[in-house]
């Protein structure tokens, strides 16, 4: 506070005061931890967010005003809040560029005989993982499963492996027996895997 006395010189005098007031620098903080992984390659989203505007103006680095944004790019993206004074916080979070390696793992037996149990030769992954991510994250993907004699009774390309038991050549159920199986496949995290083995068709 400041006070200001005024005095002519007749002896007359005027009284002002004034009073200062400090903003504090807003807190602003944003609900996610300081880093997290992005798969760009994976069209993969982060939605970020701050804990409480408070009524004041946001903005972030990337443009957006809003108290939360959705991210599909690696980089620091800063947010600060503004408050009546001019006075600004920020908080800054790091996206970092990560693709997790997609696994794929077959089973060495099946049985589709109709009771719907182990009905198909697919990847163990599969119940256990999202299957829109296992695809947005494989590239290229062929599957090949060969008779004793080496004739191709099953295949695919572009999808994930599931064979049924069935000839695909005449539609026939294949008989009880040993096949060999190829799965060749690329992720976005540039992995290039070749496998094969052998399955036990059982009924």
């Amino acid at each position: 506070m400041i006070d200001v006395l005024v005095i002519n010189n007749k002896g007359c005098y005027g009284r002002d005061t004034i009073v200062n007031s400090i903003s504090k620098i807003p807190s602003v903080i944003i609900a996610q931890d300081d880093s997290l992984t992005l798969c760009e390659l994976a069209l993969e989203q982060i939605d970020l967010n701050i804990i409480d505007d408070e009524g004041m103006n946001i903005e972030w680095s990337s443009g957006e005003t809003t108290n939360e944004i959705s991210v599909f790019t690696v980089g620091e993206f800063i947010v600060s809040k503004t408050n009546d004074a001019y006075c600004v916080g920020y908080d800054t979070i790091e996206i970092i560029h990560y693709c997790r390696p997609v696994k794929l793992t077959m089973p060495n037996i099946f049985t589709p005989n109709g009771d719907g149990i182990n009905e198909y030769h697919i990847p163990i992954e599969v119940p256990k993982e999202d299957i829109n991510y296992l695809m947005s994250n494989i590239t290229t993907l062929e599957y090949t499963v060969y008779n004793r004699w080496g004739n191709v009774v099953f295949s695919s390309d572009g999808v994930l492996p599931r064979w049924d038991g069935f000839n695909l050549a005449n539609g026939a159920p294949s008989a009880t027996g040993t096949y060999y199986w190829i799965l060749n496949y690329k992720d976005v995290s540039g992995g290039d895997y070749k496998y094969n083995g052998f399955v036990q068709l059982s009924k």
